[in-house]
């Protein structure tokens, strides 16, 4: 497997904006994903590319006795998160190889995430080996992602398709590329993002 560096790009916290156009995006996105953690009940969860720690912080306000586990490439990252959200059990690893039991975890997210992977399907099958019930997975559903960004008059260069986005997925594709993995039990378009909730085959 191949421990080669994802390319970041660009950096953007949804999470903090204080644009009232973006923080209205960011809040719909908080809301469909807690929405989707109210529909299952795992007694612990795992997520790739944890960045600063926002999912698992808002998977614990759903489930406030989750065993949190979480993880990034970036360990100067994993460093500063691990020490503002300690609830967590915090891991520096790469999504091709996790340093993880196999069918560990109840749930796995990989939360904007799998559009940056130049190998995706070797991410998804570290996680299929860790996960045991639940998927949640977000990704840019384009090409209305891109459009947006062109509309915001972003990276007009590469017709809006954000740096370090190396794989682009509708809703459908997105679904027939998990479909391998996971039975989809929803999917849902959150402008400008697809979530999808699954269960490990």
């Amino acid at each position: 497997m191949s421990n080669s560096p994802i390319p970041l790009g660009n950096y953007f916290n949804k999470h903090t904006t204080r644009n009232p156009l973006l923080k209205f995006f960011s809040d719909r996105y908080r809301h469909n994903l807690q929405s989707m953690l109210k529909k299952i009940d795992p007694r612990n969860a795992l997520e790739i590319g944890s960045g600063e720690g926002y999912i698992v912080s808002y998977a614990r306000t759903v489930h406030p006795s989750l065993q949190l586990f979480a993880s990034d490439i970036d360990w100067r990252l994993v460093k500063t998160s691990s020490q503002e959200f300690d609830q967590a059990s915090w891991a520096v690893c790469f999504g091709e190889s996790l340093p993880y039991p196999s069918r560990q975890f109840d749930l796995v997210f990989a939360c904007e995430v799998l559009e940056h992977v130049p190998q995706p399907d070797q991410v998804m099958q570290e996680i299929h080996r860790v996960g045991r019930k639940w998927l949640i997975a977000t990704v840019p559903n384009e090409p209305w992602w891109r459009l947006m960004n062109m509309a915001r008059l972003r990276y007009l260069h590469d017709f809006g398709n954000t740096p370090g986005h190396i794989q682009h997925w509708g809703m459908g594709q997105f679904s027939q590329f998990l479909s391998s993995y996971i039975e989809v039990k929803s999917i849902q378009s959150v402008f400008p993002w697809t979530f999808v909730l699954g269960t490990f085959k």
